[in-house]
């Protein structure tokens, strides 16, 4: 993303301090979309808590500033995705569904796999027409067409296309990645997320139809989220950020409807211990 604020010239801790604000922002926002979907059947901020303590994993995410921004598009995707359920005239929703998908993806280039995501997912939710998957690429291309015109004018082409396009995954950098401390941590939270997908396999029957399609999207929006990261000029943390949106919704299925609250709470506090753990010993002394 072309850095029109300049966002390099200001202190060092506005820029940190934004971006948590907007991902505490976007920890109540997933509640919201969880309740307002049934997925949690009274109101309760565990969505937002285990976002936020997922995100505390990766301190180096309030960094990234396009990746948290691209973090309010695809809440909002969401919620156009769930209100399409069952819907007899949907036309709108692909329209914006499409355009939605297209600025979150030249805000941050590896959103741009979640447009396949938000197609098969309206497909998921009710039966799509060939109108209907045309209004969606027009919604996309539309913003793309502006966008590329009005940078032309500007001649900030040629940085757009070098921040969107110019890759340098090289093996150092998946190496530097995939260090021993991303690993453990990546393997501790998928730990108590294989617990939590145990669960929900378990409780799927009782389930309404309606969430068993809503929670099934959230698993591809996860798998979509592990293949971004792949998409990034340079593999960041960062690019973690969509998976732990899916991560933490299945983690917070499991906290809010499990009957035992021993074992979630036993898992919560050793998350909070591990992140706490984390910030404060240096592991590679």
């Amino acid at each position: 993303m072309i850095d029109v604020l300049h966002t390099n010239h200001f202190a060092p801790i506005i820029l940190p301090l934004i971006n948590l604000i907007f991902l505490i922002t976007q920890a109540v926002l997933i509640s919201m979309l969880l309740q307002g979907n049934k997925i949690t059947t009274r109101p309760t901020l565990i969505p937002a808590s285990v976002f936020i303590l997922l995100c505390s994993f990766f301190p180096d995410m309030l960094y990234n500033t396009p990746a948290i921004l691209c973090g309010f598009f695809l809440i909002w995707i969401l919620f156009k995705i769930f209100s399409a359920y069952n819907k007899p005239k949907a036309d709108m929703i692909y329209f914006d569904t499409g355009l939605l998908n297209a600025i979150s993806s030249i805000l941050y280039f590896p959103s741009l796999i979640f447009s396949i995501y938000s197609l098969l997912a309206l497909i998921r939710m009710r039966s799509i027409t060939l109108r209907e998957c045309v209004l969606f690429l027009s919604g996309f291309f539309v913003i793309y067409f502006l966008s590329l015109t009005a940078l032309f004018w500007f001649d900030l082409l040629p940085e757009f296309w070098q921040s969107q396009f110019n890759f340098n995954l090289s093996q150092e950098h998946i190496l530097q990645f995939f260090s021993a401390i991303v690993v453990v941590k990546c393997c501790l939270i998928g730990g108590v997320l294989i617990v939590a997908l145990i669960f929900y396999s378990n409780r799927f029957s009782t389930n309404l139809i309606q969430v068993r399609k809503y929670l099934g999207s959230f698993i591809s929006f996860f798998l979509f989220g592990l293949t971004a990261i792949f998409l990034q000029k340079q593999t960041q943390s960062a690019g973690l950020y969509s998976a732990l949106i899916g991560c933490s919704i299945f983690i917070s299925y499991y906290f809010f409807h499990s009957k035992n609250r021993t074992p979630p709470e036993i898992m919560h506090f050793a998350l909070l211990g591990f992140t706490f753990l984390f910030q404060y010993i240096n592991f590679t002394a």
